[in-house]
């Protein structure tokens, strides 16, 4: 349902492929705290604006009715 981030490590902008409809993508720091949520609704190339956060790892965690199916990870540099 999803492709890993492209580029990773990232600096400001990362992208990736949703094939599915109608899902969340949580953006967790390595502690665990929720950084963003983006809401999918279609299939296509998404990105993320990440000049907002700061360097480090984060997941991605694919939620498809409250349930998650998929955990990428993403470095920021």
């Amino acid at each position: 349902k999803i492709s890993d981030f492209y580029p990773n490590p990232a600096n400001g902008l990362t992208h990736f492929t949703f094939s599915g409809t109608k899902a969340q993508l949580k953006i967790m720091d390595i502690l665990g705290n929720e950084v963003k949520v983006l809401r999918l609704v279609e299939p296509g190339i998404k990105k993320i604006d990440l000049t907002d956060m700061s360097k480090g790892i984060y997941f991605g965690k694919l939620m498809i009715n409250n349930k998650v199916t998929t955990i990428k990870k993403l470095i920021v540099n």
